[in-house]
């Protein structure tokens, strides 16, 4: 579980970061630089690995965006001017838009 965290922390950071998200990809596309070095027999590995991370790195970008969102809807809205008060965050706002469609 430790090693968990630390690559969590990790991922959750170059997130914030703003232009970390490269280094992300890059991490996902190492497996597949191997497979010159390894051979054939690495390919699907590498894949699956690749593909791991990428769907990983996806879900914890999805969480940071949702907690920015209800930030926004709990605190920083208010510290805007009154104009602001009676907005939603986007998510929000597409998730009720979303819902009065079906």
């Amino acid at each position: 579980m430790k090693v968990y965290r630390v690559v969590r922390k990790w991922v959750d950071k170059r997130w914030v970061e703003g232009i970390g998200y490269k280094s992300l990809v890059a991490a996902a596309m190492l497996p597949l630089l191997l497979i010159p070095v390894l051979g054939r027999w690495w390919l699907a590995p590498a894949i699956a690995i690749a593909a791991i991370w990428t769907i990983f790195v996806g879900w914890r970008g999805s969480r940071i965006a949702r907690a920015n969102d209800a930030h926004y809807d709990r605190k920083t809205k208010w510290m805007l001017s009154k104009d602001y008060h009676s907005t939603e965050s986007a998510a929000k706002t597409s998730w009720k838009r979303k819902r009065k469609k079906h």
